[in-house]
């Protein structure tokens, strides 16, 4: 096995656990990296569909998006309109099996086995609040959002 070329001493077994675990960790780290880059910087497009409301009159958006979650008066005078999506995932999971070496040295058969890993099966929530400004004519004066999930 190619852990076997790795340590200059290849009959110890300590060095096949060192790598082994070395391993081990390395593709944990890379399972979490990849799950932590979900990309939620990407807001562009969603900034753009927000900005592209400004001036338009409350009852559009309303035909368009629904009716949102909540309306609010605001000390100027305006109305706050917010909508507010969420939805709950939960991740898939998965198991990688656990590895097993055999190492022969002077007559004596070692044998290491790695655990397996199961990753996965959290429960994310996503979400995304949305909020609309409205003067005392009905158009739409400021918007802003927030959230992990405003696409």
């Amino acid at each position: 096995m190619y852990i076997f070329h790795m340590c200059p001493q290849y009959r110890n077994k300590r060095c096949i656990m060192k790598y082994a675990t070395f391993f081990m960790a390395f593709i944990s780290c890379v399972l979490l990296v990849s799950c932590a880059s979900l990309d939620t910087s990407s807001n562009e497009p969603y900034k753009r569909v927000c900005q592209s409301w400004m001036g338009h009159n409350i009852n559009e958006l309303i035909r368009s998006w629904g009716y949102p979650q909540r309306k609010d008066s605001m000390p100027n005078g305006n109305t706050l309109y917010t909508y507010d999506k969420r939805s709950v995932e939960q991740t898939p999971v998965v198991t990688s099996p656990g590895v097993t070496t055999y190492n022969k040295a002077y007559g004596t058969v070692y044998k290491y086995q790695s655990p397996g890993i199961t990753t996965g099966g959290d429960i994310v929530t996503y979400y995304c609040i949305t909020s609309f400004e409205v003067d005392g004519n009905g158009k739409i004066v400021f918007w802003r959002f927030e959230g992990n999930s405003c696409r």
